[in-house]
């Protein structure tokens, strides 16, 4: 119990870093305009209204990825020789999914992105699964 615990919270941990080292990579396709920082909270939410369709799917990928690493990294750490056991269960890529989606529905409400965005909650169970599938095939 113990051991899933912190291998979830260290893979989230590790996951949302490389998200938002994605989220920052993206900007050099589609900077921010001048006098648009993400400080500056209502700029940044009418930049958002505008942004073209390309900076969303950029970020679209960055939290697919986010949540793909995360479970990696969880169960990668889950199954290390340090802790002994090898018996990895599918509530790793679940609750990561979980935390994923949540926190994709928070950021939904809380800074406009278009209709169509709501795709991305879509994506965080596929992607920490299959990040699971991963490591487990290898072994």
């Amino acid at each position: 119990m113990l051991r899933n615990f912190t291998s979830i919270v260290l893979g989230i941990s590790i996951g949302m870093v490389i998200m938002m080292l994605m989220h920052y990579l993206s900007m050099l396709f589609y900077p921010l305009p001048e006098g648009v920082s993400m400080s500056d909270t209502e700029k940044f939410n009418q930049y958002l209204e505008t942004a073209p369709a390309g900076a969303f799917i950029l970020a679209l990928i960055s939290h697919a990825i986010g949540a793909f690493t995360s479970s990696i990294l969880s169960v990668k750490i889950a199954c290390s020789k340090e802790w002994v056991s090898k018996n990895i269960s599918l509530s790793i890529p679940i609750i990561i999914g979980c935390i994923f989606t949540i926190s994709g529905y928070l950021n939904l409400n809380g800074v406009p992105h278009p209709d169509w965005f709501v795709v991305d909650l879509l994506f965080y169970f596929p992607a920490a699964y299959f990040g699971y599938k991963l490591v487990k095939r290898k072994g």
